[in-house]
């Protein structure tokens, strides 16, 4: 199932749809490349041939969490091909996709902005419990009072009375 110049993904949602209501898991899995009721929805071409293929992406990748119940899979730096700082392009695509529903991506995770834009989106969707992740993440290791012998009062003087 790709994308098209003027589509929706409607034909995409149908057809997942219509595979999962006739019970036809497998003939899904092929198409969609499912496991474990895990869908793979993939953008078939570049934000730069087809404009509107970001919007197309978290269009289905909704739909397919709303409406379908499954989780989904995208390869996030497809949609930035060909085009300059596909980091920066990848990172907005990550983020606007788990606002989506994406529960996963294919992604490479060296990459500092979007480790960042992932753990963004995780605080604000609440997929990260106390912040914890973004927190140890990046906490500043003198905020915690740690390597400092007394914490917040190091490099004080003492009054003199």
């Amino acid at each position: 199932m790709g994308l098209h110049r003027e589509g929706s993904g409607q034909a995409a949602i149908d057809a997942a749809g219509l595979l999962l209501s006739n019970g036809e898991k497998e003939l899904l899995q092929s198409a969609l490349h499912v496991e474990d009721d895990r869908a793979s929805a993939a953008a078939a071409a570049a934000i730069g041939a087809i404009n509107s293929a970001g919007k197309q992406v978290m269009h289905i990748v909704k739909r397919l969490r709303d409406e379908l119940k499954v989780n989904t899979t995208c390869g996030a730096s497809n949609l930035s091909f060909g085009l300059p700082n596909r980091n920066g392009l990848n990172a907005a695509f990550i983020s606007m996709a788990i606002g989506a529903g994406m529960t996963s991506a294919i992604t490479n995770p060296l990459h500092p902005e979007l480790m960042q834009a992932v753990r963004g989106a995780n605080v604000i969707m609440g997929n990260d419990p106390e912040c914890a992740n973004w927190i140890r993440a990046y906490r500043d290791p003198d905020a915690t009072g740690e390597g400092t012998a007394r914490g917040r009062r190091s490099g004080r003087r003492r009054r003199r009375e």
